[in-house]
């Protein structure tokens, strides 16, 4: 008889064990997250002469989840150091810098911050170290994005002949690479972005400097090649980075649960031993 009671714990042991392990792979399940795509919300551009700073509006959409905000400047100037941005703000709030390239005396910089204010206009201002010369500056907002680590990789290269081209890789799927390039501007001078890129502004000022922004959105991960093919050779500063997605919940939370004869249960999301 002892003995048949012994038998009778274990096989309920047993059968409670293999509740447990089914429960846990539902729980995995069901509740594990997944990663949302990043997307675009909007986007502005514009040229300026001769200041150590430069200011103007944006407005991240109210309806924008989960937000990170993309500063870049594309500079000229025969002082190189002047160039140099000492801090960029949105509504009075810093950015962190992502990246710098530069070639000689043009300079690619990309800033960035999550989350940022949402649903009304601020002023964006960046400044620099010095007076510089010119300047093609814009801005992009993008939803979707992690807002602890929004930055899955990033990369930069400069030179003087060829058409640049940079790879980065994501983790996960749903990214989207944002880039920008400054180059030696000349009148004709044309940029245009590679394959599937969508760009987002291109403008010169006064044919000494051009740039250009584009995005790609990845629907998978792995490596992604981005570039530019720039009309004649001449000194450029590229700069490209990824941003991650945030995770959602595959699904609903799991409802209370009773299985394998009340042995195991689950209640308000605690596992229990009846």
């Amino acid at each position: 008889m002892a003995r048949l009671r012994s038998w009778f714990v274990i096989m309920k042991f047993l059968k409670a064990l293999t509740g447990s392990i089914l429960l846990l792979a539902i729980l995995f399940v069901w509740v594990s997250p997944a990663n949302a795509a990043v997307s675009i919300d909007t986007s502005t551009t514009g040229t300026q002469g001769n200041t150590n700073s430069t200011t103007f509006a944006f407005t991240v959409s109210g309806s924008c989840a989960n937000p990170v905000l993309i500063v870049a400047v594309s500079s000229e100037d025969s002082v190189a150091a002047d160039q140099v941005i000492t801090g960029v703000t949105f509504n009075s709030d810093s950015l962190t810098n992502i990246r710098t390239d530069t070639e000689a005396t043009r300079r690619s910089e990309m800033w960035q911050i999550a989350p940022p204010d949402t649903g009304s206009s601020f002023n964006i201002v960046v400044s620099y170290t010095g007076f510089v010369a010119r300047k093609v500056y814009g801005a992009a907002s993008f939803c979707g994005v992690d807002q602890v680590s929004p930055i899955e990789d990033h990369d930069g290269t400069t030179g003087t002949t060829g058409d640049p081209s940079l790879t980065l890789t994501a983790s996960v799927p749903g990214t989207t690479i944002v880039d920008n390039i400054a180059v030696d501007g000349l009148a004709g001078l044309t940029l245009t972005a590679d394959g599937s890129q969508t760009e987002m502004w291109d403008a010169m000022l006064d044919n000494q400097i051009a740039g250009s922004a584009s995005r790609l959105d990845l629907a998978s991960s792995g490596n992604q090649s981005v570039g530019y093919a720039i009309s004649s050779d001449f000194s450029y500063g590229y700069s490209a980075v990824m941003l991650r997605p945030s995770e959602v919940p595959a699904s609903l939370p799991v409802p209370d649960l009773i299985i394998n004869n009340g042995i195991f249960w689950i209640n308000n999301g605690t596992l229990k031993l009846q």
